[in-house]
């Protein structure tokens, strides 16, 4: 049957609903927003999306869903992540970020649980620099470290500090020993087996001649005695190698004083003296100290003199 010629049935039957084409597709509502992701007009609010959820300070900060949405996900990747690098955390969040991995409110030694460590040896090392390690956690709290960061630094420096001092102190024991041979070789070439008594003489002179300053003598005492003499021993090597002679250095002059020099050396300080007022002015305070000083000078020229001839 032709259908396209068939007459519409009578009647008024009931028109087919058409549809809304102003009704969005599917059931969820849509909430537009504008281009600076604020809420727009007749769209829902934070408040009625999440409720008394919204009051949690986490989301406060988010004004619109898509923002939050944002966030969330970058979330998700940093959790991802097997670590968290601290650029990777917004500028806003890395005080909390550096709290939460312990790093104190505070730069203070206290906060860092700094001190000085309790082997500390004084006596070798010096006072433990207190003022410098508070310094050090000011650094610490600048570049975030945390308490057991610092004191693994802190651990570190003073373990290098004590190799350095100990290496420096075995180089100084090295040389001294070395020092120490080179000394008792001179004395043995220059003293022989009196070197225990030129030692003792040495330390009678110098205490003495520091007798009127305890301060010096304080200082020096016990400290000086084989440096002067081994400067004795080496004038007394120089002498025997120029002139020739046995003790040309030291003349005991018969008061236990010591008169050095040459023969030449005497005679000219003799002739120096003797030109001083003291020596000419028979009136004066010091004439006949002097004159007993020029006659002494050229018995020792005269000693020096027969000492050359002998050799």
């Amino acid at each position: 049957m032709d259908i396209s010629t068939q007459a519409e049935p009578s009647g008024n039957p009931t028109a087919a609903p058409q549809p809304n084409a102003s009704a969005p597709s599917g059931n969820a509502p849509q909430a537009p927003t504008g281009s600076d992701n604020t809420p727009a007009t007749g769209a829902l609010s934070m408040e009625q999306i999440f409720g008394d959820d919204y009051k949690d300070p986490s989301l406060a900060q988010f004004k619109d869903p898509k923002a939050l949405a944002k966030s969330f996900i970058e979330t998700k990747k940093l959790v991802g992540s097997k670590f968290i690098s601290p650029d990777a955390v917004p500028e806003a969040d890395r005080p909390a970020f550096y709290k939460a991995l312990g790093v104190p409110d505070a730069d203070t030694l206290e906060a860092y649980g700094l001190e000085a460590p309790k082997d500390w040896n004084a006596a070798v090392m010096g006072e433990y620099d207190v003022k410098m390690l508070g310094d050090f956690a000011k650094i610490a709290k600048a570049e975030n470290l945390t308490p057991k960061q610092a004191k693994a630094v802190q651990a570190f420096s003073d373990k290098m500090t004590n190799e350095m001092v100990n290496k420096v102190q075995e180089q100084l024991k090295a040389v001294q020993a070395e020092n120490d041979k080179k000394l008792d070789a001179l004395f043995t070439s220059v003293f022989g087996d009196k070197k225990g008594e030129a030692s003792a003489a040495v330390a009678k002179t110098i205490q003495e001649i520091s007798k009127g300053n305890p301060e010096i003598s304080k200082l020096i005492d016990g400290k000086l005695n084989d440096e002067a003499l081994a400067a004795i021993a080496l004038i007394d090597q120089h002498y025997k190698k120029t002139y020739g002679r046995e003790d040309s250095t030291i003349n005991d002059g018969g008061d236990g004083s010591a008169k050095l020099g040459t023969e030449q050396e005497l005679r000219d300080e003799a002739k120096k003296l003797m030109t001083s007022e003291a020596y000419r002015n028979g009136m004066h305070k010091d004439h006949k100290e002097t004159v007993a000083k020029v006659n002494q000078l050229y018995k020792d020229a005269a000693a020096a003199r027969d000492a050359v001839a002998k050799k």
